[in-house]
């Protein structure tokens, strides 16, 4: 393959090398040349199979992989998207140092470092990952989430507020019913629909709500109990 010499990109393009004796190549057989301290290394910008076109907006999964890993926490992750009740969504595979971590801390630690349509929704944490022969992770092996959606205990919406949720929800999720404690996200929500179902709220309560704090909390209970508290903040003292 012939080569032409060039420049190791900045910002965002990361170079990932393979080592073999005292040379520098890659094990991806797409790549570019460079000249560093007189080594001829090759570089390449991604994997083109691991870029998605979600909602509209293009998605690497192999930046969000890379982001996952450099968290202590995580010692393996994959990335893919997967259909969950009838909507793409981003799932994340990962196999952590720290077992007790929460979807929500790992969430809310890839939200420092990406933007919120790259935040996988729905979290699938395994002992490891399974492998293929050759020592990669074998994605076709990977298992499908199991319904996280619905809190298997139904809790009846009971204030006006909750009650308003359950009612948008039901109707966008096109589902019976939504109890206090299930998860917009894990219903098959995503940043798009969250913007819509905020959109509605303000029409219906006059109160804004960030699709960042949305995300900060994701179940009907909490997000109900965030907007009585930004009712309570607009009553006059």
């Amino acid at each position: 393959m012939l080569l032409r010499r060039g420049k190791i990109p900045s910002g965002p393009q990361r170079a990932t090398f393979a080592f073999a004796g005292s040379v520098k190549i890659l094990s991806n057989s797409s790549g570019r040349e460079a000249d560093v301290a007189n080594i001829t290394v090759c570089y390449f910008l991604g994997s083109r199979s691991h870029q998605v076109k979600l909602r509209g907006l293009r998605i690497e999964l192999g930046e969000i992989e890379n982001t996952l890993l450099n968290l202590s926490s995580v010692r393996e992750a994959a990335v893919l998207v997967r259909q969950i009740s009838g909507h793409a969504q981003l799932v994340a595979y990962v196999a952590l140092h720290e077992p007790a971590l929460s979807n929500g801390d790992l969430q809310e630690r890839l939200r420092k470092h990406l933007p919120d349509y790259m935040i996988p929704t729905v979290w699938v944490s395994l002992p490891s990952m399974p492998l293929s022969n050759n020592g990669k992770i074998d994605r076709k092996a990977l298992p499908e989430p199991k319904d996280q959606g619905q809190d298997p205990v139904h809790m009846e919406p009971v204030s006006d507020t909750q009650k308003l949720l359950a009612n948008l929800w039901e109707q966008l999720f096109k589902i019976e019913r939504v109890g206090l404690n299930d998860n917009f996200f894990s219903l098959g929500g995503h940043s798009l629909l969250a913007v819509q179902t905020l959109y509605l709220l303000e029409q219906h309560t006059g109160v804004q709500i960030q699709v960042r704090e949305f995300f900060e909390a994701p179940t009907l209970r909490m997000l109900a109990s965030k907007i009585d508290e930004r009712l309570l903040e607009k009553q006059p003292s």
